[in-house]
């Protein structure tokens, strides 16, 4: 399995566990550290929970730095792999992570948990404040009664979040990318609701999907169109066939077209 079946997979498995219920979102590729590290999927429900997907097409070399910035900024880390990286997951990183292995079969996608791994709230007031924009941050602040002022520079923010507890500060994190992410998760789970989750829809769960394709130099899409839906654009003078594309991931199940906005 590919990263992105891997992501849709393990969307669904979420899904049955009840880790998306009420308010819960899931947020693809969060940037975390300064940009420094991206969390292939994160869980904001009670806490914060990053998922590193390790297929086994994938190197292992940045593992290490990756799940060391991860488990500083979350409370929970789970990594999903192929069954052939396993072994080497559970010599390299810490008993802390969870380690479950997901594989394809006749019978659909089958998983096992490796390892069981704990959940360790992060405390450290400076590392949850970064999930926030200066903005977010200073409001967070004075809702705590704490008077900072509304140019106080980034920097210094951490001097002001001292002052505030550790709970509070992580409530006003879990809220703000609650809020950020709410009305993408709420399209996401429209789209996945009849047939589960499908690669394509994990681009739903990004919110500058747009501004990446941009980057790539692809065109301004529509994505995840329904197998009716995928008929008609087949059909349209304009359609296109995203799996066609430069650098486009090879889709096991056929052409996806879409059609260009605009």
């Amino acid at each position: 399995m590919i990263e992105r079946d891997i992501k849709a997979a393990l969307v669904d498995r979420l899904v049955e566990r009840g880790d998306l219920a009420g308010d819960a979102v899931v947020v693809n590729e969060m940037a975390v550290a300064d940009k420094e590290r991206r969390a292939d999927l994160v869980v904001a429900n009670g806490k914060l929970q990053a998922f590193e997907i390790k297929s086994d097409a994938d190197k292992l070399d940045r593992l290490e730095g990756q799940i060391g910035t991860f488990l500083a900024h979350f409370d929970k880390v789970t990594i999903v792999c192929g069954s052939k990286h396993t072994n080497s997951i559970l010599d390299q990183v810490s008993a802390q992570v969870e380690v479950w292995v997901v594989t394809r079969s006749l019978n659909g996608v089958q998983w096992k948990q490796a390892r069981r791994g704990i959940s360790v709230p992060v405390s450290d007031r400076d590392r949850i404040i970064s999930f926030l924009p200066k903005k977010e941050a200073i409001r967070a602040l004075r809702a705590a009664g704490i008077s900072c002022a509304w140019d106080t520079p980034r920097a210094e923010l951490i001097y002001w979040a001292e002052k505030m507890p550790v709970s509070a500060l992580k409530n006003a994190v879990l809220d703000y990318v609650k809020s950020r992410y709410a009305e993408v998760n709420k399209t996401f789970m429209r789209r996945r609701s009849r047939r589960g989750t499908r690669p394509s829809h994990i681009e739903l769960l990004s919110l500058y999907r747009e501004e990446r394709r941009g980057e790539r130099d692809e065109p301004s899409i529509a994505f995840d169109l329904d197998n009716e839906e995928q008929t008609r654009a087949a059909s349209h003078p304009l359609a296109i066939d995203i799996t066609k594309l430069p650098g486009a991931c090879k889709n096991e199940t056929g052409p996806i077209f879409v059609i260009p906005r605009g």
